[in-house]
């Protein structure tokens, strides 16, 4: 999902692609304890932070990603589809 916002941030600027600059990743955990030890360790959601460029087509080509081409992947993952009325 950060991903496919990322894209989105690019084609709002005018930019047909971009370039990841900086990521950082987070794991949230449910930790349960028992007189000062623990004894359960859950995953309770994940968290990705990116710091994005965006580029003209043709820039940077080995890291730049298009913009279009990922929408058009992750999109149909994430978008709600609208009913008919």
């Amino acid at each position: 999902m950060t991903l496919l916002r990322a894209a989105e941030v690019a084609k709002d600027a005018g930019k047909p692609a971009f370039v990841i600059v900086k990521r950082k990743d987070y794991m949230r955990r449910l930790v349960q304890t028992q007189y000062g030890r623990e004894i359960s360790s859950t995953p309770t959601g994940y968290k990705t932070e990116l710091t994005i460029r965006a580029v003209d087509k043709g820039a940077d080509p080995t890291r730049a990603l298009d913009a279009t081409g990922v929408i058009d992947a992750l999109g149909p993952l994430y978008y709600e589809e609208k009913k008919p009325a």
